[in-house]
C-alpha cells in the first residue's frame, strides 16, 4: 500500500494532529482499521489515539483520501468528536453490543 502525506496541520487549540493521506490504488481493499494501523506505525502513537474521520474515494481513480486526527489522549477525544465516529472504528461484534446497551439504557430511562 503505497501511503503519501498530503497535509498535516498541528492544532494545540484542540491538542490533535489533523493529517490528510492519499492512499494510492486500494479503493475497495482498505478498511478504516487497516488505515488507523498504518498512520498509527508511521506515527508510533498507539492505535486507539487514531481517528479516522473521513474516506473518500476519488472520482475516476482506485485512490482513496482520508481524513485523520491523532489526539494525544483518547479521553480528550472522546469530548471533542461524535460518538459515531467511535462506533464506526469498532468490528461489528462489538458495535452490536455498544448499541444494544445504549437501547437497555434508554428503555430503562424511560420507565422512570
Amino acid at each position: 500500500m503505497e501511503a503519501k502525506l498530503v497535509r498535516s496541520r498541528e492544532n494545540k487549540l484542540l491538542g490533535r494532529k489533523e493529517l490528510v493521506y492519499l492512499f494510492k490504488g486500494v479503493a475497495g481493499s482498505l478498511s478504516r482499521e487497516s488505515a488507523k494501523e498504518h498512520i498509527a506505525s508511521k506515527f508510533s502513537v498507539p492505535v486507539e489515539n487514531v481517528i479516522p474521520v473521513k474516506l473518500e474515494t476519488l472520482f475516476g481513480t482506485r485512490d482513496i483520501r482520508g481524513l485523520f486526527y491523532i489526539y494525544r489522549d483518547v479521553e480528550e477525544a472522546r469530548r471533542q468528536l461524535p460518538g459515531y465516529l467511535f462506533l464506526r472504528g469498532m468490528r461489528r461484534e462489538e458495535r452490536a453490543k455498544v448499541l444494544e446497551e445504549k437501547r437497555k439504557a434508554k428503555a430503562a430511562a424511560r420507565r422512570r
